[in-house]
């Protein structure tokens, strides 16, 4: 006894394999396909892979470029009484930070101009737009 089976390039009943040479042939397709799902597998893994390792290294550069901001802000500051001002400025405005979207403008930034005897420091949230006075006049 013998099954036709229906091939799809030919569209036709043009073979008849017996139970043994059906199984083996169902075996060999499955077999083929569960390698094919393994290898696409792999390939997705690959590719989720370097896309997070790209994804990573644009982070850790936005982030060097973000702290490089930070620190000439900071840097510029002329005494530890404005740098103490300035993080009580950003704790204060954490809030504000929880509430946008947007990373690369969430840092509370250094406005400074000359004052004739010295520099006038003033910090600003770029969220909520408060301007704090924070200048060390005892600096002058």
């Amino acid at each position: 006894m013998g099954f036709h089976v229906y091939d799809t390039e030919t569209k036709d009943f043009n073979e008849i394999l017996t139970a043994e040479a059906l199984s083996k042939k169902v075996y060999d397709t499955l077999n083929y396909y569960q390698k094919r799902c393994e290898m696409l597998a792999k390939a997705n893994q690959e590719l989720m892979d370097n896309a997070l390792a790209r994804a990573d290294a644009q982070l850790k550069r936005e982030i060097e470029t973000l702290k490089e901001r930070l620190s000439l802000c900071v840097t510029e500051l002329a005494s530890k009484k404005e740098l103490n001002a300035y993080n009580a400025f950003v704790d204060e405005h954490q809030r504000c930070r929880s509430f946008s979207k947007h990373f690369q403008c969430q840092i509370p930034y250094v406005i400074q101009y000359g004052a004739g005897v010295g520099m006038i420091s003033k910090v600003r949230c770029p969220i909520c737009g408060e301007e704090r006075d924070i200048t060390d006049t005892e600096v002058w």
